[in-house]
């Protein structure tokens, strides 16, 4: 059986386009669209009538008339703040929750400590704060367009279902499921470092880039990969799964011990916590290192080891490759 376009399928289809086409180009005027996507000048006003009325789009301004002179066109532009967005990156050590609006834009920001709730109650607490940063930011419930989530681990995204992520103890867990007990918006699933790379070839280094590998290290280190402006999922969801390289068979055949478990060779001898922990040992070789103290009282993180002296250094560690 063939499929069938109905009118009204493609009316949608045209819509979309045409709001994609205002949101990269803007500003951009009716006739300018019609050109660029192909469409007749009616079917493109049309649209834009609606997604005016829809308030996803707004009129400003006056362009440039052409160089054959007549009325110079009203330019369109894109409204990033018809609805927001909230991101949730789940972490082996925090879980950060971010809001932003359409355009990638952060306004806000909260974060807790993933060990003091994974066993106690993870989703009720990314409910509370994702309600705060709601409330916070006085914007309408209704105008949260959905959630993103960042899994540190294997991931179904269609099912919801996280296959495997050792840093949190999840096997087989049925996030969506679960957290559409605590959230009445879309819920969207995915390996953090997947959504990591579709970020940075949205709105980051990769931007215009149709082959893309991102590394991250983390607690754990794990890779996402685009290929042909495509993710690469792999068979089984797992492809970048990066951490269970073994890059030193003579270590691995002593007795060697993942740092969760689970854990790959790699990611548990190159990781952030390895490398905390690595950290912590050099420090305490010398009394008068100024994270001496702290060595001694607890493990040092990580993100310690890239700086040299109590001047830090600003910017990014930079994970991409």
């Amino acid at each position: 059986m063939s499929f069938k376009r109905t009118p009204s399928h493609q009316k949608y289809v045209n819509k979309k386009r045409i709001i994609q086409c205002i949101q990269e180009c803007s500003p951009i005027s009716r006739a300018e669209i019609a050109v660029k996507l192909q469409l007749s000048k009616p079917t493109v006003s049309q649209a834009v009538d609606e997604l005016i009325q829809e308030k996803w789009v707004f009129e400003k301004g006056i362009g440039v008339s052409s160089s054959q002179g007549g009325r110079r066109p009203i330019q369109l532009f894109f409204n990033e703040k018809a609805a927001y967005i909230i991101g949730v990156d789940i972490g082996g050590t925090k879980v950060k929750i971010v809001l932003s609006d359409l355009s990638g834009n952060i306004l806000a920001d909260t974060s807790f400590s993933t060990n003091t709730y994974l066993n106690s109650g993870l989703l009720k607490q990314m409910a509370i704060e994702t309600e705060r940063l709601i409330a916070k930011n006085q914007i309408a419930k209704e105008r949260i367009l959905g959630m993103g989530v960042g899994i540190p681990g294997i991931t179904q995204t269609a099912s919801g279902l996280v296959i495997e992520a050792p840093s949190l103890g999840w096997v087989q867990y049925p996030f969506i499921a679960e957290a559409k007990r605590y959230f009445d918006f879309p819920i969207f699933l995915d390996n953090d470092v997947n959504a990591a790379a579709l970020g940075e070839q949205w709105l980051g280094n990769a931007q215009n880039k149709r082959n893309l590998l991102f590394i991250a290290v983390g607690t754990g280190i794990g890779s996402g990969i685009i290929l042909n402006n495509q993710l690469y999922r792999g068979a089984s969801s797992a492809a970048g799964e990066m951490g269970y390289m073994v890059t030193d068979k003579e270590d691995i055949k002593r007795e060697f011990k993942p740092i969760f478990h689970r854990y790959g060779y790699l990611e548990s001898v190159a990781g952030g916590k390895s490398i905390g922990g690595h950290f912590t040992r050099e420090v305490l070789k010398d009394p008068h290192h100024f994270l001496f103290e702290r060595a001694k009282s607890s493990e040092l993180s990580g993100g310690g080891c890239f700086f040299g002296s109590k001047k830090r250094r600003h910017g990014s560690y930079g994970h991409h490759k």
